[in-house]
């Protein structure tokens, strides 16, 4: 059962029309595909009530299968050394944002300080990659997605504006999280890629 979700999306069905075209189609989609979605957030002011509208919009023309993008994103990713923290500058250019900090270099996983970082959040948008030991249909050995709260400045701190963690898989759709319920829901996610997550990396963005 996938819990807490409310609207459906899958990148593989999205970008169908690209099948055969390019290899690049599905290289680097759920990076561009979690950029997108988070550019539709910052438009939606947050509206959370708007998920459905979002996946349709997702799904237009391909989506967010831009082969050109995800090639020009994975020949930066393997040229090795720091080159993969600009690997998706120009991804997150194109859909009006810009990034705002690296919270958390490629480095071990910990649910605990993810946990932490989105229960006290600093900023709305966040981009979240993570690596795991096993090959799943959407993913291979690593994946990206995405996670929004809605936050307001008060005296001098950001704060959130409800108890609701918005997150977004590519390959599942649009979920609605209770922060009281996300270190539970958080588990079972994991399963859905093996259970077992040995990095992880955070970035985060607003609109330019």
């Amino acid at each position: 059962m996938i819990i807490r979700r409310i609207a459906e999306f899958d990148q593989t069905v999205a970008m169908s029309g690209l099948a055969g075209r390019s290899q690049a189609a599905s290289e680097g989609a759920c990076h561009n595909f979690t950029i997108n979605w988070l550019s539709l957030m910052f438009q939606d002011n947050g509206d959370i009530t708007r998920a459905r509208q979002r996946m349709a919009k997702l799904g237009v023309r391909s989506g967010a299968g831009n082969p050109v993008l995800q090639k020009a994103f994975g020949d930066r990713w393997d040229e090795g050394g720091n080159a993969y923290k600009q690997a998706d500058k120009l991804m997150i250019q194109i859909r009006g944002l810009k990034e705002v900090a690296l919270l958390k270099d490629y480095s071990h996983f910990s649910q605990r300080w993810l946990e932490s970082t989105l229960m006290s959040p600093q900023y709305a948008g966040y981009i979240y990659s993570f690596w795991f030991p096993m090959k799943v249909v959407g993913a291979d050995g690593a994946h990206t997605i995405g996670f929004f709260r809605s936050i307001s400045g008060r005296q001098g701190q950001v704060v959130p504006n409800d108890a609701t963690i918005v997150v977004f898989d590519p390959n599942y759709g649009e979920f609605h999280v209770p922060e009281a319920e996300f270190h539970k829901w958080f588990r079972k996610f994991r399963t859905y890629y093996g259970g077992t997550v040995a990095s992880h990396m955070v970035k985060c963005v607003a609109p330019s």
